[in-house]
């Protein structure tokens, strides 16, 4: 006897919420393997990874002094500067917290612009 339409429609939608289920069981097993290494490696998985990775609220966003001292750490280990996109990218940061926080580095007199890289500022070297 063929399968009525209502069984057919629930067999595809369990198969469609078990793939669900195992990307999102997935992409945690990422976080906790991230937390992991940060929590072994002292803290520090940019060293590791070569990206800066902090973690979110319930709301997506960086907690409260977390941006400021990442994004300095990527202007420091490039020596030859770094793109904007770039310090997006390897943190996860959103576009308009990264621009503000360089212009309030460059304000701060940590880092310069130079061309479309960011670079340590020359004032702060020499101090």
């Amino acid at each position: 006897m063929p399968d009525s339409p209502i069984e057919n429609f629930l067999s595809r939608a369990t198969q469609g919420l078990h793939k669900l289920l195992e990307e999102v069981f997935e992409a945690g097993r990422s976080d906790m393997k991230r937390e992991l290494t940060t929590f072994l490696s002292g803290g520090d998985t940019a060293q590791m990874t070569g990206t800066v990775s902090p973690a979110t609220n319930s709301e997506g966003r960086a907690p409260s002094g977390t941006v400021k001292p990442a994004i300095k750490e990527l202007i420091e280990k490039a020596p030859n500067g770094i793109l904007a996109s770039d310090i997006i990218e390897k943190t996860g940061f959103k576009e308009n917290s990264v621009r503000g926080t360089l212009s309030a580095l460059k304000a701060e007199g940590f880092a310069e612009r130079h061309g479309e890289l960011w670079v340590l500022s020359q004032r702060k070297g020499s101090l």
